[in-house]
């Protein structure tokens, strides 16, 4: 099933997701730059983790209302807040007058829409789609976001410190394009359990009091609960390379040349090193996502999703051990390989997984699974520096062998599912 054969709310969805992520890549990965610079090494990482979690929190909160009223009304409403937050953010960035602190009370303003939008947009896929469209759909968005990601990242490194004013104004106008486009096109299949969860509860309860009952029930799914376990364990193996693998290369790894052989003799620096690994896993994925997708069509998707695995967690492992840059950039393609093979398997599981009338809800959870994996990562720094490196290579191998074994444990119910499924 190829994309002509969507629902046209998928095919509007990856369409505006492409653009927005190009215009978005430009500048948001770059703003723990902009706050070193400007407000001190020592606050920006305070000042992110906030946002960070001010963003997970308003994400209860978005996927709660979201499964109550609908979902176009939180998507329109909170991209047209964001719009209006970046025009504020490029006139505090102007030639006229800068102002770090009032950027920064704009970024948690967007963190906060996003937390109401991701999980309303994310349901709103699977409202459409049929279980046997899921693998599909997820490969295609994993792959438009990873080329995006590569288009904005290569652009935004040379238009960042010149052109901000312009690029908050450029993210501002795609923003409308974004609201325009969902307001006009996007047909919200899903109208809430609003009069439903108020008949039965009372309108006297409190929101609050709603909310946290509404999580509760989501948090009873024991099969939900251990799969996002699971993929924090998963995904927490790829997040070291951006915070222990790092800084273990940067301070461990000789100069090295990698294509001397060929007349090139540059020696890499571990920083460098680092650098090549993720220039080589974004241009990869976005090489083999829809090659890999063919190939393995015919392939059972839950072996394929474990061996995809198995290679990721090996593959990482040997990275944060190893000082040897041939072996880096092998591992990094093996690595690469498998979390393509098992990315778009385990996002088709969770739309199995979500209920119909809370599909909103869920994502918000699922959402732990990266800021979950950010504070492993974050952890493995803390340990890291007074373990030898053979010993957290092999802390990390556990660490995604232990997601492994609790997939294995939970697939029999996933699959039960699967089969009920509609």
């Amino acid at each position: 099933m190829g994309f002509r054969n969507f629902h046209p709310n998928i095919k509007i969805r990856l369409a505006v997701m492409f653009v927005t992520n190009i215009v978005s890549s430009m500048v948001l990965p770059l703003m723990a730059i902009y706050y070193a610079r400007k407000l001190g090494e020592g606050i920006t990482g305070v000042l992110l983790v906030f946002n960070v979690a001010v963003g997970f929190a308003a994400g209860f909160f978005g996927g709660y209302f979201s499964d109550r009223k609908g979902r176009k009304r939180y998507m329109v409403g909170a991209e047209a807040v964001m719009v209006i937050l970046y025009i504020i953010a490029a006139l505090v960035n102007s030639s006229w007058f800068v102002s770090p602190w009032i950027t920064y009370l704009a970024m948690v303003g967007i963190s906060i829409c996003s937390g109401f939008f991701g999980p309303a947009s994310d349901a709103m896929l699977l409202d459409v789609s049929m279980p046997e469209e899921r693998k599909t759909i997820y490969s295609m968005q994993y792959w438009l976001n990873n080329l995006s990601s590569a288009f904005g990242g290569m652009i935004g490194a040379f238009l960042f410190e010149q052109y901000l004013f312009q690029l908050f104004l450029g993210l501002a106008v795609v923003g409308l394009f974004s609201v325009m486009v969902t307001m006009i096109f996007i047909k919200d299949t899903y109208k809430g359990t609003a009069e439903i969860t108020a008949a039965g509860e009372g309108e006297k309860t409190s929101t609050v009091i709603r909310l946290l009952r509404n999580y509760r029930e989501v948090l009873k799914d024991r099969p939900f609960v251990w799969f996002v376990i699971a993929v924090l364990l998963t995904v927490s193996v790829e997040f070291h390379l951006g915070s222990y693998i790092s800084i273990r290369l940067s301070e461990e790894m000789p100069l090295q040349s990698l294509f001397g052989w060929l007349g090139f003799p540059h020696a890499f620096t571990g920083i460098q090193a680092v650098g090549l690994l993720r220039t080589e896993n974004t241009m990869l994925v976005v090489l083999l996502t829809l090659f890999v997708m063919k190939l393995l069509r015919r392939f059972d998707d839950k072996q394929v999703m474990l061996t995809g695995v198995a290679l990721y967690i090996t593959s990482y492992s040997i990275v944060a051990y190893t000082n040897h840059l041939p072996l880096l950039v092998l591992c990094m393609l093996i690595a690469t390989w498998g979390e393509v093979m098992y990315v778009p398997v385990i996002q088709a599981y969770l739309g199995i997984i979500a209920r119909a009338d809370a599909r909103s809800s869920y994502m918000a959870v699922y959402g732990f699974t990266f800021r979950g994996a950010t504070i492993v990562s974050s952890l493995a720094v803390i340990i890291g520096s007074v373990l030898p490196s053979w010993s957290m290579a092999s802390g990390i191998f556990a660490c995604g062998f232990a997601g492994v074994l609790i997939l294995l444990r939970i697939l029999p119910a996933l699959d039960r599912r699967k089969m009920t499924a509609g």
